[in-house]
């Protein structure tokens, strides 16, 4: 229930922060005392929240923020968000970018998902080669192992789905650097 006296508190981790901040109190003080579109300075940069709300009521903002925590909510949220465009274009420029050994983040995240085929009469294997066609969808991680210990996945060459318990000739097929995102 909304009490008039003790509104309820934002939730947001940074309130300990940052000072306590009614939301519509700024507005409201400058719709009865400031001419719409003015400038207003706020020297101190207390609270973001401030800032934005001013910003949002129409009014031109300079503020300055000794608080880098302030700051940093404030050049956080009154940045646009990247357009999906954009995102799409840093993550591929991102996927191209080379290695010092030349492989490319592409190549070298999908390698790190790519096992042999744990069909044995699958058509991967016909030339005896340690084709790897077994596309890992996860894999299953148990406590103070520094390797997995299963593999869920398919084999793009013969379908054939599985979780499959992974082997030290499994892990040898890893890349030597694997890295254990959880």
């Amino acid at each position: 229930m909304y009490n008039r006296i003790h509104p309820p508190e934002p939730i947001c981790h940074w309130n300990v922060f940052l000072p306590p901040w009614h939301d519509g109190m700024a507005s409201r003080w400058l719709n009865n005392y400031a001419a719409p579109g003015s400038w207003v300075l706020d020297p101190f940069g207390q609270s973001p929240f401030s800032v934005l709300e001013i910003a949002r009521a129409g009014y031109r903002v300079l503020v300055t923020a000794n608080n880098p925590v302030s700051a940093f909510i404030i050049k956080v949220l009154a940045t646009a968000p990247p357009t999906l465009d954009e995102m799409q274009a840093a993550l591929t420029l991102l996927g191209k970018s080379k290695s010092l050994s030349g492989q490319s983040l592409i190549e070298h995240i999908q390698s790190q998902y790519l096992l042999p085929c744990p069909v044995p009469d699958c058509a991967s294997h016909a030339d005896n080669s340690k084709s790897k066609s077994f596309e890992v969808e996860r894999y299953i991680w148990h406590e103070n192992r520094k390797q997995p210990s299963q593999a869920t996945g398919k084999c793009k060459v013969c379908g054939h789905t599985t979780e499959l318990e992974l082997t030290d000739e499994h892990h040898k097929s890893l890349p030597p650097r694997f890295h254990p995102w959880r």
